[in-house]
């Protein structure tokens, strides 16, 4: 049985997205962190109950069971460990749940997609430890008026537009049925530039990309989303065959915000299309 060093510091990940989660595991272990994985809330509270010894969180928001909002305001509220440093993950479409994180007691806040280097230096910030002041990134938490958060709508799938992107005719027919059938919009593309011309026509909410496409890769189409303005903010969920860490973290500094590995199943997609929407409770 494998023992943990014990001059390592321990860090909790929580994220349901496994292969980010592997990501981001492997780069604090580098910094030389001591690091338990959790895919989701609970399992993270159950963690911090078994390693008191655990320094900070790092924890996605959109998350099943227990969200990562949901996790601060249990931890802040009931422990253990009530002052613990927590790093909140979050995609582009969840500015008001920065908002209400801060309510909450964060103590940094990383916008997806993030590049590593930013990832390690701000959980060193987090944990005090000294950053050089020419890395040292900034913090850019917005005050908006609560009134504008209480503005903001209900949302339901029916009003979710989603692009899907894929040089297979059978895989985009399987995406296409499948969000359709749980009450999306779809619209598709067979390919990376298709696509591109799509994405900033149509404004989509989320957008489905294969990586080996002709014309135009998905890692190039998501490097000209993030670089145009009007697609910028457009969370990017990548479909592909190619499941090595190197291949994920590529897709991440490319601009994804999500990855799942075929072949997957029609179900295990809309849940992480509800997740990445924010729509985990919708019916």
């Amino acid at each position: 049985m494998m023992h943990r060093e014990k001059n390592k510091e321990k860090i909790i990940v929580a994220e349901d997205d496994s292969k980010i989660q592997m990501v981001i595991k492997s780069a604090l272990e580098k910094e030389g962190y001591d690091v338990l994985t959790a895919k989701d809330g609970l399992e993270a509270i159950k963690l911090l109950q078994e390693n008191q010894d655990v320094v900070g969180i790092v924890t996605d928001i959109a998350m099943p069971r227990m969200t990562g909002l949901e996790l601060i305001e249990e931890i802040r509220k009931n422990g253990p460990n009530p002052d613990i440093p927590i790093l909140v993950l979050s995609a582009h479409h969840t500015k008001e749940n920065i908002l209400k994180a801060k309510d909450l007691g964060i103590n940094e806040f990383l916008v997806k997609p993030f590049s590593l280097k930013d990832l390690t230096l701000r959980v060193n910030r987090m944990l005090g430890k000294e950053v050089p002041k020419e890395e040292n990134p900034k913090v850019e938490i917005k005050e908006e008026s609560k009134k504008k958060e209480e503005a903001v709508k209900p949302i339901s799938m029916s009003s979710k537009k989603i692009l899907a992107i894929d040089d297979s005719k059978i895989i985009l027919k399987l995406i296409e049925s499948s969000l359709e059938s749980a009450g999306f919009q779809v619209i598709t593309a067979e390919n990376g530039k298709q696509g591109f011309l799509k994405a900033t026509a149509e404004k989509p909410d989320l957008i489905i990309t294969d990586i080996m496409m002709p014309e135009m890769d998905g890692l190039t189409l998501c490097e000209e989303i993030r670089k145009n303005p009007q697609t910028q903010n457009i969370p990017i969920l990548i479909v592909s065959a190619k499941g090595q860490k190197k291949d994920v973290l590529n897709a991440i500094a490319k601009g994804a915000n999500g990855y799942i590995v075929k072949p997957f199943s029609p179900k295990d997609l809309v849940l992480r299309v509800k997740r990445m929407l924010g729509l985990d409770s919708a019916t």
